[in-house]
Order: C-alpha cells, then sequence, then structure tokens
C-alpha cells in the first residue's frame, strides 16, 4: 500500500554571514505554530542577537531551509513481523512541495507495517542507515561550506504515532546537528587565518569531523552533533604550517547555530605525551627575546625555525645586569643590540632570567614561567608553558611510542641536535639510528650517516609527521661572558625547583644531554643561561 505523509520542516538554523566573536550564543527555537489541524509549520531563527536586538540568522540566505525537488526522506518503522525497516519516499515533485517548501507532501511503499508503532523520519534520506538508525559517520568528512550541510547533512528527525491506526503521523522534523561557524585568527588575534585554511580537524573525544576546502573566503561551517560540557581539540593546515586549539566544557546544542572566531596557536603538528595522562604540542622554536635599545625593552619571539640558536653571537655573550630597587629586581642591559636565547632561570627577582648576575642568590624566588609574563604573551598569544621535570623525563624515558624510540641523534641541516620522534611516529617516515641512547656525543664523526640530514629531507620526511627539534645550545657563563659548547651539548630550563631554594647554591630542574648522558631531570645552578622551549597542552 502507499502511504503519504504531510511534513513540515524545521528550520536547520546556522547561517552566520560574519563570525566575530569567541562566545557561544545559544537561541531557543521559536516554538511551532499550527497553522489547521494537520501541518505545523516551524521557522526557526537562530543566532547571536544583532544590535538591534533582532535574530535574524538562519540556514538559507533567505532566513529558510525548505524543501526541494528530488529530495527523499527515510522511514523506519516496524513490520508485523517485529522488524525494524528502513525505507525512503519518492522523489518529491513539484506538485508535492507546499508552502513555498516549508512543507512537502512525501508518500512511501510500506509493506505490512505495525500500525501500533510508532515510526521515525529521517531527513535526508542519505543521512539513515539501513538498518534505520541516523548515518553519523557522514559528518566525519565535510567540506566547509554551508551550501554542503544545507545539502546533503541537514540532519532532521521526528518519530510519532500513527494517526487512528491508519494514517502515516504528520509531524515536524527536529534537527538534531549543531553548526559552528568558524571565523580563525592567529593566536595574537591580530591576522585572519580563515581564507588560507584547507584542512581543518575537530574532536569532541567522541566524534572526529574532518573538513577539506580549497583556501578562499570564509567562513569556514561544520556541522556536528550536539555536545555537552565536551573537551574540544581543533586542529588545522594551510598545506604547510599547523594551527591548534584546544577547549573545555563546551556544549553545542541540537539546532543551534554558532558564530565563533578561534584564535589559533601556531604549533609543531606532532603529540607528546609528557605523561601517562596528558600529551603536549611543540612551539616551532626555541624563545628568544630581542632588545634594540641595550636592553631598555625586550621584545619576544620563537626563533623562525626549529634548528635557529644565537650560540656565542650577541646579545647572550654581552648581557649584564642592575638592580632596581623600586622594583625589586635585578634588570638586564647589554653592551651590544640584538637576540638573546639563553635564559637564567626565571623567578620573580629577574627579568625572566635575562640578567646577567653570578651570584645564585638573586634568582631566588618563585618561578614565573616564561609564557605566562605579560610581555611574552603580548608576542606569542596565550596558552603556552614550560614543561616540568618530570614531564621532560617522562618524554625521554617513559612514553609508549609506535615506533619504539623516542628521541634520536641528529644534524638538520647543518646543526647538531636531538630530533623528539611524536607519538604517533612510524619507523617508515625515515631511517633513523643512534636512538634512544645513554649518552650522545655531538660531532661529525659521531653522528651516522643517517643522521646527517638536510633541509629537503626534514621538510619531506620529518616536517608532515610533527618531529621536533632540539639543536645543541651550549650553557652561557656568567663568569666569562661566553658560551660554552654551544655545539656539543643541549641545556633546557623545565619549570621544576631544584632542591635548594635559597642562597648561593639555589638550583632548578634543566635538560642537560652530552657525552655524559641524557639527564632530562638533573640540577643546576640557577644563574647558568639555558634555552628555553615551551608546548602547550593537547589533553
Amino acid at each position: 500500500m502507499k502511504y503519504l505523509s504531510m511534513i513540515a520542516l524545521a528550520l536547520v538554523g546556522a547561517v552566520m554571514i560574519g563570525c566575530s566573536s569567541d562566545d557561544d550564543n545559544i537561541d531557543t527555537p521559536k516554538q511551532p505554530e499550527n497553522k489547521d489541524n494537520n501541518v505545523v509549520t516551524l521557522t526557526t531563527t537562530i543566532g547571536r542577537e544583532n544590535s538591534d536586538g533582532a535574530k535574524t540568522r538562519a540556514l538559507a540566505p533567505t532566513g529558510e531551509k525548505t524543501f526541494a525537488v528530488g529530495e527523499k526522506i527515510a522511514i523506519v518503522y516496524t513490520n508485523t513481523s517485529n522488524q525494524i525497516v528502513k525505507g525512503e519516499s519518492e522523489a518529491l515533485t513539484e506538485s508535492d512541495i507546499l508552502e513555498s517548501g516549508k512543507e512537502a507532501n512525501f508518500t512511501f511503499t510500506l509493506e505490512s507495517p505495525d500500525r501500533t508503532k510508532d515510526v521515525t523520519y529521517i531527513y535526508p534520506a542519505a543521512m539513515a542507515d539501513a538498518n534505520g538508525s541516523v548515518n553519523t559517520g557522514n559528518l566525519a568528512t565535510q567540506n566547509g561550506t554551508l551550501a554542503y550541510i544545507s545539502s546533503d547533512l541537514d540532519l532532521a528527525t521526528y518519530s510519532g504515532a500513527w494517526v487512528d491506526k491508519k494514517s502515516l503521523p504528520v509531524g515536524l522534523l527536529t534537527n538534531q546537528l549543531a553548526i559552528l561557524c568558524l571565523a580563525l585568527k592567529d593566536n595574537l588575534d591580530v591576522n585572519s587565518l580563515t581564507s588560507s585554511i584547507t584542512g581543518l580537524t575537530l574532536s569532541d573525544g567522541t566524534h572526529t569531523y574532518n573538513i577539506t576546502r580549497t583556501a578562499g573566503e570564509g567562513p569556514i561551517y561544520v556541522a556536528m552533533l550536539p555536545t555537552s560540557n565536551a573537551t574540544i581539540e581543533v586542529t588545522a593546515t594551510d598545506g604547510t604550517k599547523t594551527y591548534a586549539k584546544y577547549l573545555t566544557n563546551k556544549t553545542y546544542a541540537a539546532s543551534n547555530g554558532y558564530t565563533l572566531a578561534w584564535k589559533m596557536a601556531e604549533v609543531i603538528k606532532g603529540k607528546f605525551s609528557v605523561s601517562s595522562t596528558k600529551q603536549v604540542y611543540f612551539s616551532t622554536g626555541n624563545l628568544q627575546a630581542t632588545t634594540s635599545n641595550l636592553g631598555s625593552t625586550w621584545t619576544w619571539a620563537f626563533a623562525a625555525n626549529q634548528w635557529d640558536k644565537v650560540g656565542e653571537a650577541a646579545a647572550n655573550t654581552s648581557i649584564s645586569g642592575t638592580y632596581d630597587s623600586e622594583k625589586g629586581k635585578t634588570l638586564p642591559t647589554t653592551s651590544t643590540n640584538g637576540t638573546v636565547d639563553l635564559f637564567g632561570w626565571s623567578t620573580s627577582k629577574t627579568y625572566l632570567g635575562i640578567s646577567y648576575d653570578n651570584d645564585n642568590t638573586n634568582y631566588e624566588g618563585d618561578f614565573v614561567d616564561w609564557a605566562s609574563h605579560a610581555d611574552v604573551k603580548a608576542a606569542i598569544g596565550d596558552g603556552w608553558r614550560t614543561l616540568a621535570g618530570a614531564e621532560w623525563y617522562h618524554l625521554f624515558f617513559n612514553r609508549n611510542t609506535s615506533s619504539g624510540h623516542r628521541y634520536c641523534k641528529a644534524k638538520v641541516n647543518g646543526v647538531f641536535g636531538v630530533i623528539l620522534l611524536p607519538d604517533d611516529w612510524q619507523t617508515s617516515y625515515h631511517s633513523l639510528t643512534q636512538c634512544d641512547v645513554a649518552s650522545l656525543t655531538f660531532s661529525d664523526g659521531a653522528i651516522d650517516p643517517s643522521g646527517k640530514i638536510s633541509l629537503e629531507e626534514w621538510n619531506s620526511d620529518f616536517v608532515p609527521h610533527g618531529a621536533v627539534f632540539l639543536p645543541t645550545t651550549g650553557q652561557r657563563r656568567l663568569d666569562k661572558h661566553s658560551v660554552d659548547a654551544p655545539d656539543g651539548r643541549l641545556y633546557y630550563w623545565s619549570s621544576t625547583k631544584g632542591d635548594t631554594e635559597t642562597g648561593s647554591g639555589a638550583n632548578a630542574n634543566r635538560v642537560y644531554i652530552d657525552a655524559n648522558g641524557v639527564a632530562p631531570n638533573a640540577g643546576g645552578g640557577r644563574k647558568w643561561g639555558y634555552a628555553v622551549r615551551l608546548v602547550r597542552n593537547v589533553q
């Protein structure tokens, strides 16, 4: 038998012409209005309030989501054998579409339906699985456009009872998706990234949505299943650079649209476990401070490349310090303008460890994370931090990786150092030797040929898979104004204070690697100048 049902389509709300806020704006759809005894039509306007207080955002440019010729809807019903059956309507014709597309007559052919059991409509039909459930897998791959969501992913459902056990129910489809309209910016909230993004992945811990798009004007639209207090991880790429964002306690409700402007930090795409429950992304280079007025002011940045280092060049070797009694700390000065990338341990008594001070006593005080200081945040954005000593130790010695390797000795683009391999590194990416060894000698004769990696090899074999390179840095000696072993040792600060906090023996924990051993959580005098590499949390 053929059954005819009239369905009213609830609008999937979410067109957001201009994404402009990091705030989530949730609006409650209007209640349905009874047009007559059989058909109910709902126009939903969802989004954020305009300045005039009107809520005018909706899925289609006309402000409505409407049925179209050729569309089908799925029906899920129970037959007299108590089996769940999924069927599809006939394709809509012009004569089936009513009320300018807000309503439509759908015709179904059902086989032995049990009219005592409710039926469910799933729109569009392509969103229904053969077993009658909603095919949420269709959401996994999208192209970031509103048109695609409107035509292929506009998931709406309705369940209801047969009318007098004779006729299919007339119902109002309810939208099951939240739609995000994304404008992406750099971590300083200065430059737009949206037009350059070609790939975006969003995960709520249960579902992952992959957006592949052609670079161009935005915004970027993502249709997703609703979330409640979810942790959201977002990565994006322009084909060369990788950006990341991590959000917590996010609720995106069904049948709602969200205009969001997210600040995205550029990161190295590899994920590295620093404990049994936590992963991090690394910054794209070591932290640097530059002065052009002999130390009166400093500007902060990440090194342009992972292998970049200052070494014995100015201003690493020309730093001195002057105690400022009013500010209660030693402030750095330098006889030569330039860039510093070796710092004493950052405490409340020093300005982020730049200062020359040949006395550990002057580095007493609580740790001040470089990434938390207002001057640094103004340059690199928020969300960064310094690894603790135990996290460095886990990174080098305790984490589980797909390849079985955690780090390898190498010479990358002519610079000695250590490659940190991400958790999911595969040995097929590049043949590496001298990995996970107890001590490392950095010299051409001590580096296996496979560990001498050209810039071309680095870009082709390592960058796409998220490897991190820690260059040898040496240590800034304060008594000689020189740098020890800039090509033979690695020194990187942690955020962990040592066993002595005060006096001339005040120390803190740092990474130390050379021919004598690999010590990723060893104590060192706070006055010594070591490198800083920042991270941001993944989970």
